[in-house]
């Protein structure tokens, strides 16, 4: 595959693409048959070397630059002992290189996040066994310090060299300016899994576990989600997730192999988006509802507002319906797509289109439904008590389990927590999910809330989901929480309700919910504060609430 850039043919425009009818365009095509997605991302980049790339603070980068620049890195990048490569630089447009070259190169990227302590990433790097980490500037001594503290011999290869080195801590530095022969196209994939990322989320005990998600399930997603939203040259695609957080590779991944462009939104305009989503023209955007939910308060969901969007995407946590109403009202040519998906399942795995004429027995605890699966992609109800599953297609309550292209085969070098979460039945891998579903009458999911957040309080069995419910519709505001307390895993003495973004006292809040809930279900205590801490991912924290919570009761 020894190819030149910029020989590929020029870009279509998306002018004369109608927003908001993308079952009616013209599909652009996706590289199908492309055996990783390093040679679809270097196929997309030889047919499309003059359209925009990355659209950063001062000016955007095209294809055909930032590709010769990526298989420079990339050729540093090949061989080694290990099939991964840690990414540890913040959003942006090394960080972005560093990825595409290290698919490029055959390798699977390992994103590690600068928010994360210390002890969590070198524990990260022991379980991957890095030994070559891409690093972004400033952050060269502490990725050092890290690999000291998982005494591993690890190859830093900076974005910047520091002008002044501190002792040896376990890093070998080199400059990502010193390779200067680019490879001449992407190489085979040395993982022996076909892994295209490792993804590590913590566990119950704190403990990170690695997903490894294979070339083959990012593919089967993306042959199915780049044409459904008819993806192409052209196209503006919002970037609101960390790398670590596996919704980012969206976001990449549809914008780097269809032709389109990508914004990534971090620090303060994550807080303030809609500037930039107007100033660059944002075609396509994607979310946790949070995101959401915080221009909704500062009155950015005004009718017509996000008039550019042709394509939303929320996916992460629950999207409460009154923000896919209020989201539709202010990206009125728009879809408005809710989806559902844990990174087992490679993204997401589910949709729900949002119509607006929702009635209240289309939902379940205010919230948008999660929908069907993907074309291809199975979901089912697993039954607690006979351990089978419920009849497909038929009315149920249960655990969510999934199966099909998108899911993975189990957790990276950890059989005891694979056996825990996959199981075989009829001879199909499924993934349990943990989370607790409703499928309707017409076959439509709706998410409840996790099975741990079943509770069970003198005597009775409690949603939380349910008591949230009530208390946005008290609140006015779909900002709430509500924590069982204490919240030390003992038996459960009563409920906090915590909400923001209301106008209302907790004296109302308390009137309001004592209507629409039983006693036994009202909480003992309501606080409003200014604002709901969220994580690293942009979801509301439970565990900072928790804290919170923890000094005001003591």
């Amino acid at each position: 595959m020894a190819r030149a850039l910029g020989l590929g043919s020029h870009a279509m425009s998306v002018v004369g693409r109608t927003f908001g009818e993308v079952e009616g365009v013209t599909l652009v095509p996706v590289g199908g048959g492309l055996r990783s997605l390093g040679e679809r991302l270097f196929d997309t980049a030889e047919r499309y070397p003059d359209e925009r790339f990355l659209i950063g603070r001062e000016q955007a980068s095209t294809y055909a630059a930032t590709w010769n620049r990526i298989m420079k890195l990339a050729a540093g990048l090949a061989g080694g002992s290990s099939p991964f490569v840690g990414i540890f630089a913040e959003r942006g447009e090394f960080a972005y290189l560093s990825i595409l070259a290290a698919l490029a190169a055959g390798k699977t990227y390992v994103p590690l996040n600068a928010r994360m302590p210390d002890d969590k990433l070198a524990a990260i790097v022991n379980l991957s066994e890095l030994d070559t980490i891409c690093v972004g500037a400033g952050m060269v001594q502490r990725a050092g310090s890290i690999a000291g503290m998982a005494r591993r011999e690890v190859r830093a290869i900076c974005e910047t060299m520091p002008e002044t080195a501190e002792p040896d801590v376990g890093a070998r530095l080199e400059s990502a300016a010193s390779f200067d022969q680019p490879l001449t196209g992407p190489r085979t994939v040395e993982q022996a899994d076909g892994g295209a990322y490792l993804f590590f989320t913590s566990g119950s005990t704190g403990q990170p576990k690695g997903v490894l998600v294979r070339h083959e399930n990012v593919l089967a997603y993306l042959d199915y989600i780049c044409p459904r939203y008819g993806y192409g040259p052209g196209d503006v695609h919002s970037q609101t997730f960390e790398l670590s957080f596996d919704l980012s590779v969206h976001d990449m991944m549809c914008a780097w192999t269809t032709g389109g462009a990508i914004v990534p939104l971090v620090g303060g305009a994550l807080l303030a988006p809609q500037r930039l989503l107007v100033k660059h023209q944002i075609t396509c955007w994607f979310s946790v509802p949070s995101v959401a939910l915080l221009m909704q308060r500062q009155r950015a969901l005004m009718p017509e507002s996000l008039s550019t969007l042709r394509v939303s995407l929320f996916c992460g946590e629950a999207l409460p319906a009154g923000l896919s109403d209020a989201w539709k009202s202010a990206a009125p040519r728009s879809v408005v797509d809710n989806l559902y998906g844990p990174t087992e399942a490679t993204i997401a795995i589910t949709h729900y289109r949002w119509g607006g004429d929702e009635k209240d027995a289309d939902i379940r605890h205010g919230l948008t439904p999660i929908g069907n699966p993907f074309d291809g992609q199975r979901a089912e109800i697993l039954d607690a008590d006979s351990g089978l599953l419920v009849k497909t297609n038929a009315p149920a309550t249960g655990e969510l389990v999934l199966a099909g292209s998108q899911v993975t085969g189990g957790y990276y070098n950890a059989p005891e927590i694979t056996a825990q979460r996959y199981r075989r039945i009829d001879d199909v891998l499924w993934y349990r999910t943990g989370d607790l579903v409703e499928r309707d009458e017409h076959g439509v999911l709706h998410f409840l809330g996790r099975l741990d957040f079943q509770i069970k309080m003198n005597g009775y069995r409690i949603e939380l989901a349910e008591v949230e419910n009530a208390l946005r519709k008290a609140a006015a505001t779909d900002e709430a929480v509500v924590v069982p307390w204490p919240a030390d895993g003992g038996p459960v003495e009563q409920l906090i309700a915590v909400v923001a973004g209301t106008a209302l006292e907790a004296d109302v809040i308390r009137s309001g919910l004592a209507r629409l809930l039983a006693g036994y279900l009202m909480p003992r205590r309501i606080e409003v504060w200014d604002d709901l801490p969220v994580n690293i991912n942009s979801k509301f924290d439970r565990k900072a609430i928790i804290a919170k919570l923890s000094g005001t009761t003591r």
